[in-house]
C-alpha cells in the first residue's frame, strides 16, 4: 500500500526529511521529489522480518532514549504542578 507524502516546503526542512528517511529505511520506502513549493512523494510499508536478535538490539539502542516513570498519587490536587 502506498500513502502520498505532501510536505510544505516553507515548514519542512530537507536535511530533518532525509534523517527521517533514513531513520525509517528498515519500516518504509520512502521516495520523495521536489518541486516548487512541496517535497511529494510516495510512502510504503515494508515487510519486517522481526526475530530475537532484531528485538534485543532495538532494546538496547532505543533504551537509553526512553525513560519511565511510575506515579502513585495518594492524593490529587494538582497542587505539587503549580508549585513545580
Amino acid at each position: 500500500m502506498k500513502n502520498r507524502l505532501f510536505l510544505i516546503k516553507e515548514i519542512y526542512c530537507l536535511e530533518k526529511i532525509k534523517q527521517a528517511i533514513n531513520d525509517y529505511k528498515n519500516l518504509a520506502v520512502i521516495e520523495l521529489k521536489e518541486d516548487e513549493n512541496y517535497y511529494n512523494g510516495y510512502l510504503s510499508n515494508k515487510k519486517l522480518d522481526i526475530d530475537e536478535e532484531y528485538i534485543q538490539k532495538e532494546i538496547e539502542n532505543a533504551g537509553k532514549r526512553v525513560q519511565c516513570l511510575e506515579l502513585i498519587p495518594e492524593h490529587m490536587t494538582g497542587k505539587l504542578v503549580k508549585e513545580s
